[in-house]
Order: structure tokens, then sequence, then C-alpha cells
């Protein structure tokens, strides 16, 4: 792993601007030669990541097996009981780090952490769901943390503003005379550098179900910033792109998104999507996204292990879309998280980095080392929870049936026979050629998957899962884990 940091003088007329550049290779992590941060960050196609304010690395600098995420986050108990119907607020956390000796620089060098890691990724900033306008509210407090932070690590890494227009601040009686005061205050802020702008200076502006006003709404608004000197690209995020919503926001639009996915079959119309709006003159953000989860609403929908992240990855690859939006970075409440994790550790943030290189420039990376990742559930969904306790079993979404499967999905430099071990039975698979192979097999309750990939007479990768499947339940837990075969050091903070 190559990391470089470097200071970059820009003169203008008036002063110089400062500029601090991050150069990070992570070819030892992954199976191809990484391009590296600035050939990357350099491509006109851009790729965010939602950020979601209410899940920091950490929340209070504890030791991880007694902190606030163990204790009322994961825990049943947790938070005076609330999560106990449905056990448990999230399944999974960010990956844990040290206790930091100084909690009054905690934050910010978690802050430093989150950027390092999206950078590494290749991302060019985050999309923030603005959940509060209150300056006292950790959402806020965390976002002034984010944007004062992110030049520390990169100036070139950017935050797009995403008012989410479902949050209770966004629906106050007055928020016509108050959304534009709320953004000048970012605006005006000191570290309003790392706020993205378009080309020729206009500020992005992308909120989350902008549907939820109307057209006419969006238009005064921004009348409203024009007013005062801003100057905004608008990009709103809608359920779906369809003609009605292009016919109440076009006008005042440079691109849209959508928040959807879920599933494999669903990924398809995203290229559909994308075809539209650029037949019709306007951009696309196009959505990707792992799995979605979510206890607290006893619902999820079937990811078919990484066949969702990896459908919609295709799909923005082929569609030609502008710009996509990873749907999340951080949000465990719904199980979207990309971010490195407890249950999912690297593996939808690895396999992401390829087809991540791959929207960015143009070609799929070479593969030249052998990789597997893995995936699957700990538990079965047939599994019943004891209903004296969860209050209610979880139904699946609207999308592709319930699979419970587990997967070895392999980068090969070669012909080789793929092997998934479960409890003493072994399904074997041929693969007869270099690149990509998902290998999927029914999980087993009981097991422990053991991963083995052999070519001629050399085992050339062995290794077990780090999560055992249940053979009971007493609260459902439908959240994909995953793992990997190459190890490495991650750059860190």
């Amino acid at each position: 792993m190559k990391i470089v940091l470097s200071l970059l003088f820009i003169f203008f007329v008036a002063s110089p601007i400062l500029i601090q550049a991050v150069e990070f290779n992570l070819t030892s992590c992954w199976p191809f030669t990484d391009s590296g941060t600035t050939a990357l960050l350099n491509s006109p196609k851009k790729v965010f990541a939602h950020y979601f304010s209410l899940f920091p690395i950490s929340i209070d600098n504890k030791v991880s097996t007694d902190d606030y995420y163990t204790n009322n986050f994961l825990k049943p108990t947790g938070e005076g009981g609330k999560h106990l119907q449905y056990g448990g607020f999230i399944r999974e956390r960010p990956l844990p780090r040290p206790v930091r000796p100084d909690m009054s620089t905690y934050r910010d060098l978690d802050m430093q952490l989150e950027v390092t890691r999206a950078l590494s990724l290749g991302l060019d900033g985050f999309t923030y769901d603005m959940l509060s306008s209150d300056e006292t509210s950790d959402h806020w407090k965390r976002l002034i943390l984010l944007m004062k932070n992110a030049p520390i690590v990169d100036s070139r890494f950017k935050i797009v503003l995403m008012p989410d227009m479902l949050a209770g601040w966004s629906n106050t009686a007055n928020i016509a005379d108050t959304f534009v005061p709320i953004i000048k205050k970012l605006w005006d802020s000191p570290y309003n550098g790392t706020l993205l702008r378009d080309s020729t200076g206009k500020l992005v502006l992308s909120p989350y179900r902008a549907d939820s006003k109307t057209g006419a709404w969006w238009q005064n608004q921004i009348t409203k910033f024009n007013q005062v000197g801003i100057q905004i690209s608008f990009w709103p995020v809608f359920p779906d792109i369809n003609q009605n919503y292009l016919n109440n926001y076009g006008s005042i639009s440079v691109g849209q998104s959508e928040w959807d996915g879920n599933c494999v079959s669903t990924a398809p119309g995203f290229v559909t999507a994308s075809n539209f709006l650029h037949n019709n003159g306007k951009k696309y953000m196009s959505p990707v996204m792992s799995q979605n989860h979510r206890p607290k609403s006893y619902k999820f929908w079937e990811a078919n292990n990484s066949g969702a992240i990896r459908a919609m990855w295709n799909s923005a690859i082929v569609s030609g879309a502008e710009w996509i939006q990873i749907i999340t970075w951080n949000d465990y409440s719904e199980g979207t998280e990309l971010s490195p994790s407890t249950g999912t550790q690297f593996s939808y943030y690895d396999i992401s980095a390829y087809y991540l290189r791959w929207y960015k420039l143009g070609q799929a990376p070479v593969i030249n080392r052998d990789a597997l990742y893995y995936f699957h559930r700990n538990s079965l969904s047939t599994q019943q929870p004891d209903l004296t306790k969860q209050n209610r079993t979880f139904t699946s979404g609207a999308c592709d049936p319930v699979s419970d499967k587990v997967e070895a999905l392999v980068f090969l430099t070669g012909a080789a026979t793929v092997e998934i071990i479960q409890n003493g039975q072994t399904y074997s698979t041929p693969v007869n050629a270099a690149g990509i192979t998902s290998v999927r097999t029914q999980l087993l309750a009981g097991a422990t998957p053991r991963f083995r990939v052999i070519r001629g007479t050399n085992v050339i990768i062995d290794i077990t899962s780090s999560f055992p499947v249940a053979t009971s339940v007493v609260y459902q837990d439908l959240l994909y884990r995953g793992g990997g075969s190459l190890t490495c050091t991650r750059p860190s903070v």
C-alpha cells in the first residue's frame, strides 16, 4: 500500500489557495492494480456515498465491548428497552478502533478516518443527509465536523448537501422562510470550501424526497438563493424517475436521482431511468445499494448475497450515468451500510472498489491476484423467532424471492475449482476461465462455511467464515455478513 501526501499551490489573481492532496494506492488489498486517488478524482464521473449522521465510528470513545453501540443499539434491552420487540436497533456496527487518548479530538480523528476510508475506496465525497437544522444537534455538529476535517485529509473530497425533506425540520410551518437561511449558514461557514460546487461555482443541492414539496416551491427557494448571492445546481432525489417528476421539476433540475434498488431484479430499471433522463436533456445519479434490512420496521429485501450490489454497479456502468450515489455509507438502522463494519467487514467495500474503477476509468480492472469474497446470513429465513419476545415476524419487501444461500464470489486469474464446505458436505464447482464468478449453494443451519479454491493440485485459497450459522433464533437477523481472502494494512488515522 502506498500513501503519498502533497501540498499543491494554485495561484489566482487575488491570493494563493492551498490544496491538501493525498494519494492512496491499495493494490495490496485487492485482486487488481489500483489506479490511485488522483486518477479516480480526475474522472468526470463522480461517486458519492450517503452519510447518515446517527452512526459515527464511535459515539462515546469507549472500549467497543462496553460502549453505546454495544449497550444501546445492538442489545435488545438497549435505550431503555425501546428496541426490545425487534431484537435491537441494528445488527452490526462500524468497525471498532482503539480508544483514542484525547476526548477533545477523537471526533475529529474519527471523521478524518471516515474520509480516509472513503477516499481509499475512490469516492469523490459524501452526500450528507441533513436530519436537523438545529445548530445544537449532533446531526448539525457532525456536518460541521465533516466540513472541517475532510480537507485536512484531502481538500478535493467534497460534501453534497442533501436536506432530508421527510425530517421534522423540513416540515415546519415556516420552512418556506427558513430553508434558505439554514443553507446559507453553511455557505457562510469558514469550512464552506468542502461543499460541492459545479464547474461554474454553483452550489450543488440534492434534497432527499424533493417531491415532498412542489416544483413551484423549489423554484421559489432557488429564486431566494439567487437573491442572497447563492447560485444553485439542483439535483433532486425522488422515489423513482418518471414523467411526472420530469414535468414538475425538470425545468429547475440539472440532474435527478432516485432512492430505489434493494434487489437484483430492479437494477435494469436504472438503465431505463438513465436513458429517459438523457433523452430529455437531464443528467442521472444512479443508486447503488448493498442490501436493505430494517429491524425497526420488521422488514428486509432479498439482496441475493452480493447479487444486488453487483447488478446495480453494472447498471450504472452501462447506463452512462454521470454520478452515482451509494446508498448508504453508514445507515445501520436500514442495513444499507458500505462502510467497513463488524458483520460485512470489508466485503461490499472491496468488491465496490473494483466496479467503481470500472465505472470511473471506463474499463474493468485486470484481475492479477486470486481472491475470494464470501456472503451469507448467520441464520435462515425459515427459522422462526420467539414470538413471546419478538412481537411479529419480519416480512420481505416486494422484490426478489427470499433465498437462503451462501456465496463464494471469486476473482480468478485462471481456471480453478471452487469449494464450499458446510457440516462436512462439500459443494464443488469448476470455473473454466479467469474473471469474476459467483458460486452459490444452500446455506446450512449449524455450519460455519469454509471456502477453498483449488488450481491443479494446489489449494490457493482456504478461508473459513467468521460467522457461524444458527440452528435456531430468538430474534430474526437476516442481514448478510461477508469477508474476504486478501489481507493487507489499510490506511488509518
